[in-house]
C-alpha cells in the first residue's frame, strides 16, 4: 500500500519532467491506475476458494442468517460502536488529508504541477516507512495503544503547523517535511490498526459483518472528510484546516481510550471459547482487561494459560 501510494506521484512527476501535457499527464495517471486495479482483480480471480473448508463455511454462514448475526453482535455492542467509530474519525481525517494534499501543499510550494507533484511524492515517501514501523508497533505496545499513540503524534504535528504557520509556510522544505511527519505516524498505528482490531476481536460467525460495518462507516467518515476539509480550507484557510483536525485527533484518542479494546495474544487464543460459553461480562473482561501486551515478545499465543482463570 506505501509503494502504491508513492507510485502516483511518481508517475505524474515523471510525465511533467519529460514535456507531457497537462492534459496528456492526468489521463496516462488514471489509466495506469487503472490498469493497476485491472491486475489486482486478475490476481483476486486467482485465488481458490472451492476448497471443503470454504464450501462448510459458506454453508454455515447461509444457515446462520442476517438476523441471527445481528441478535449474536448485540452481545458485542460496546465493542463493534468502538471499531465502526474509530475507523469513521480516522477516515475522516485520513481520506479528507489525502484528497485535499495537493492544495495543501500549494499553500507553501505554489501553484507549479511539478512542485506541487514532487511534494506528494515526498508525503508518500515519509509514510513509505511507517508502514514497516507499524509491524513493530503492534505487536510491541499493542493495537489500542499504537492507534491512539499514532494520532496523538499526528495531532502534535497539525498542532505545530496551526500554532506556527506564518513562520513555517514561507519555508517550503520545513512546511513539506513537518506536513509529510504526520502521514509516517499515520501508517506507523492508525492506518493498520482500524484494519488488524475488527478482523480479530469478532468471533468467526460474525466477523465479516462487523468488519463489513465497521469498513462501511470509515468509508462515511471519509465523505464527511472530503467535503469537510474542503469547505473548510475555502472558508478559513489552511491553518484553519489543521486546528480543526487538532480537535478532531482530540476527540479521536478520548473515543478510542473509550471503546477500542485493550487486548494480547492470550485473550485472542480464548476468544471462541469465551464467546461461546461466556457471559458478556467475562467477554468484555478478556477483550478490554490489558493483558501482557508491551513486552515485544511477539511471542505466540499459550493455548493452555487461561486469562480467565488468572483473573479469579
Amino acid at each position: 500500500m506505501g509503494v502504491g501510494a508513492a507510485l502516483a506521484p511518481l508517475v505524474v512527476l515523471l510525465c511533467l519532467q519529460a514535456g507531457c501535457s497537462p492534459d496528456f499527464t492526468w489521463r496516462f495517471g488514471f489509466g495506469f491506475g487503472a490498469m493497476v486495479s485491472l491486475l489486482n482483480m486478475v490476481l483476486r480471480l486467482l485465488l481458490v476458494e472451492d476448497s471443503e473448508g470454504f464450501k462448510a463455511q459458506q454453508v454455515h454462514n447461509e444457515k446462520e442468517g442476517w438476523r441471527r448475526s445481528a441478535t449474536k453482535l448485540r452481545k458485542y455492542s460496546r465493542l463493534l460502536v468502538g471499531t465502526c467509530g474509530a475507523w469513521f474519525l480516522y477516515d475522516t481525517v485520513d481520506y479528507g488529508l489525502a484528497l485535499c494534499s495537493s492544495t495543501l501543499a500549494e499553500e507553501s510550494v505554489g501553484t507549479d504541477s511539478k512542485q506541487t507533484a514532487a511534494s506528494l511524492l515526498l508525503y508518500a515517501l515519509m509514510a513509505l516507512p511507517g508502514c514497516y514501523a507499524a509491524a513493530i508497533a503492534l505487536p510491541c505496545l499493542g493495537r489500542k495503544p499504537a492507534y491512539i499513540l499514532g494520532i496523538s503524534c499526528m495531532m502534535v504535528v497539525f498542532l505545530v503547523l496551526a500554532a506556527f504557520y506564518d513562520q513555517i509556510v514561507h519555508s517550503p522544505m520545513l512546511y513539506n517535511f513537518i506536513f509529510g511527519l504526520q502521514m509516517f505516524f499515520n501508517n506507523a498505528g492508525p492506518s493498520a490498526s482500524t484494519f488488524v482490531i475488527p478482523g480479530e476481536v469478532f468471533p468467526t460467525a460474525v466477523r465479516a459483518t462487523a468488519v463489513g460495518l465497521s469498513a462501511a462507516s470509515g468509508k462515511l467518515g471519509a465523505v464527511a472528510g472530503v467535503y469537510g476539509i474542503g469547505m473548510l480550507q475555502g472558508s478559513v484557510g489552511a491553518r484553519g484546516v489543521f486546528a480543526a483536525i487538532v480537535l478532531v485527533c482530540l476527540g479521536t484518542v478520548l473515543f478510542a481510550g473509550a471503546f477500542l479494546p485493550n487486548y494480547d495474544d492470550r485473550a485472542l487464543a480464548r476468544l471462541e471459547e469465551v464467546d461461546k460459553r461466556g457471559s458478556q461480562v467475562e467477554l468484555y473482561a478478556l477483550l478490554y482487561g490489558g493483558g501482557a501486551v508491551g513486552r515485544c515478545e511477539l511471542a505466540k499465543p499459550r493455548l493452555h494459560d487461561d486469562p480467565l482463570a488468572d483473573r479469579a
